[in-house]
């Protein structure tokens, strides 16, 4: 069985924002496990323990729904957490506005997998990115604190052109990713 998600990988220049970000949280004190600024990603669906003789398959329907989009582009702004207005559980940057190329990359990949056995989220698409998971309730006023006055920071615009299933192995210092394949955005395929 392997761990794995879909995503979209950031560049550089935002996973540096974000570390300025998570920088910024870490006077809070507050008891966080904080995600390397390397491993940032935007998730597109979790898919769980997969057998490995479903990774092909997999993989096909990628390519297949990857070659129907446009490369495209999102900005992320502001950090927030869920679950809204409660305690913080996640910790995370959001997209400036809404993302119609995105949402309909979501729901192309969505409609393949579900043809593949897995089912459909129950939960509306949001897309965000995780930067730290909340352990404890210590600190935990000065850590919302510390988010809400990041509440409107710029982490830039971000240029998608693929989309990537990883593999997530689960360690004692976190999770540690691995991209196991990157589908390009190629606008080729059927739209619909």
């Amino acid at each position: 069985m392997i761990r794995c998600f879909i995503a979209i990988p950031l560049d550089e220049a935002m996973q540096t924002a974000l570390g300025r970000a998570i920088e910024k949280l870490r006077p809070a004190q507050a008891k966080v496990t904080w995600v390397k600024p390397s491993m940032t990603h935007l998730t597109l669906k979790f898919l769980g323990d997969v057998e490995d003789r479903r990774i092909p398959a997999i993989t096909q329907a990628l390519d297949e729904v990857a070659a129907g989009v446009e490369p495209f582009a999102f900005t992320l702004t502001g950090l927030g957490s869920f679950p809204p207005g409660g305690r913080p559980s996640v910790i995370w940057a959001g997209l400036a506005e809404s993302c119609p190329p995105l949402s309909h990359l979501h729901g192309r990949m969505e409609a393949c997998l579900v043809e593949q056995d897995f089912p459909k989220d129950k939960r509306q698409f949001t897309p965000h990115v995780t930067i730290g998971r909340v352990r404890g309730a210590k600190q935990i006023q000065a850590l919302t604190d510390a988010i809400v006055r990041q509440a409107d920071a710029g982490f830039g615009t971000q240029p998608v052109d693929c989309v990537r299933l990883m593999m997530s192995t689960l360690g004692k210092h976190g999770a540690e990713h691995t991209v196991m394949s990157t589908h390009p955005l190629l606008g080729d395929g059927p739209t619909e």
